[in-house]
């Protein structure tokens, strides 16, 4: 009986901790997306999910750029909008 109560700490524990993480994702997702939308640009489904791919930095952040630019985003405003999603 402890060892299942302890198994369910610890999911519960572990899912909390998910969400934490999530929202600084969240809060630079919005920075890119305002960015643009500041930029004259249309914040629409592509535009959110090509924020929420350089919100995970690394190569997600270049993934971002290309796929903001493949959907006519100047380069530097994606630049800009990509570091954005990573911060």
């Amino acid at each position: 009986m402890k060892r299942k109560i302890a198994v369910a700490v610890a999911g519960l524990s572990l899912a909390a901790g998910s969400l934490v993480m999530a929202s600084p994702a969240e809060a630079s997702t919005s920075q890119c997306q305002r960015y643009l939308k500041q930029k004259g640009y249309v914040v629409g489904p592509k535009v959110k999910a090509h924020c929420k791919t350089g919100s995970y930095g690394g190569l997600n952040e270049t993934l971002c750029f290309a796929r903001l630019v493949g959907i006519g985003v100047k380069r530097a405003h994606a630049g800009k909008a990509c570091a954005l999603a990573d911060d």
